[in-house]
């Protein structure tokens, strides 16, 4: 994937081009690096966001998550959903879906983290599993589609988008990790 495919109205203006630097960073890759085991796969195409305070560090779209490095990273200061503009740290720009992961954060207090897993990691995940999906498909990243994702949030932790990936929410890494093993458990049933 490349950043070509962040909508267009997107703009970005950079507070600093300094690598995010701050504790998070390493609970991120610590956490992506168990991925793998976790999804039983390589390469694991999606994002992933950790919110603290009123920020968020947020992946790009260049690198598979089990090889994120910092460098792969970006700070998010500040985004106005209808201005289209993000306030950034890092020398890249934020995933395609970063608009949705900061929305899904900023609505939900007991929301610290957000996990995108593409189509075919999701269907990975779970192939047999019914789970909460939105009913239309929207571009990724926009106002619409994060809107029927937190519809479809409301109180749960899981969706699936239609005809795309999925996204998971939880409070904390150790939350995220047993929601995902429990999937699997349901799914082998």
């Amino acid at each position: 994937m490349k950043n070509d495919v962040i909508p267009q109205s997107l703009r970005f203006v950079y507070a600093s081009h300094e690598t995010p630097q701050n504790p998070f960073v390493g609970q991120l890759q610590q956490f992506c690096r168990v991925l793998p085991e976790l999804l039983n796969t390589e390469n694991i195409i999606g994002s992933i966001s950790y919110s603290y305070a009123k920020r968020m560090i947020c992946t790009d779209d260049t690198c598979a998550l089990d090889h994120i490095q910092p460098e792969t990273l970006v700070e998010i200061v500040d985004y106005d959903p209808y201005k289209q503009i993000f306030v950034l740290m890092g020398n890249t720009q934020p995933s395609t879906n970063a608009p949705v992961h900061w929305l899904i954060q900023r609505a939900r207090e007991d929301v610290h983290i957000v996990l995108f897993l593409s189509k075919d990691h999701m269907r990975g995940l779970i192939k047999t599993v019914d789970l909460p999906t939105t009913t239309q498909e929207y571009p990724p990243g926009s106002l619409e589609i994060t809107k029927e994702i937190l519809r479809t949030l409301k109180t749960g932790s899981i969706v699936k988008g239609k005809n795309q990936g999925g996204i998971l929410v939880a409070n904390n890494f150790q939350e995220l990790q047993t929601q995902i093993q429990n999937l699997k458990k349901r799914e082998n049933k």
